[in-house]
């Protein structure tokens, strides 16, 4: 399957563009910080995790995100 047709597919499951565009600006602010959640320091991973998470996305939603960004984001 191609990046283009996987990206549609995850539009399609995350149920439309401004979802999908929405979950990307929060995968594309996060960095690493202090967190709310607990005591350490959280990586990018973890604090986009619990952004997408209060922004009202799955976890099923988010590892999907995940697992397919890399697929259209490289040069």
């Amino acid at each position: 399957m191609s990046a283009m047709t996987r990206k549609q597919a995850l539009i399609a499951a995350l149920r439309g563009q401004e979802r999908f565009a929405r979950l990307q600006a929060v995968y594309e602010s996060a960095r690493p910080r202090r967190g709310r959640w607990g005591p350490g320091i959280l990586t990018a991973d973890e604090v986009f995790r619990h952004k997408a998470k209060d922004d009202g996305f799955s976890d099923e939603a988010i590892a999907m995100f995940i697992d397919n960004i890399d697929l259209w984001s490289k040069p």
